[in-house]
């Protein structure tokens, strides 16, 4: 568990498909010869991933499955 801002978040399990699509982003940003527009469609699939697996404890409640609307609301 991790706390930011006062708030407790954590991430749960990745699936193994979510994992290999995470390893193939990761190659993308890696790639000093990758375009502009693949960098960033690669970053913003991390960023969906990343929420998706996201967890925050909101008032005793542990919150999943957050929108980038909520984030921002959170934190």
């Amino acid at each position: 568990m991790y706390e930011l801002n006062d708030k407790k978040y954590d991430f749960t399990e990745i699936t193994t498909a979510d994992a290999l699509k995470v390893k193939s982003m990761m190659m993308i940003l890696a790639n000093e010869k990758a375009s502009i527009e693949d960098i960033g469609k690669a970053s913003e699939a991390l960023d969906r991933l990343a929420l998706k697996y996201l967890t925050v404890e909101n008032d005793g409640e542990w919150l999943e499955n957050i929108d980038e609307f909520a984030f921002k609301a959170l934190f």
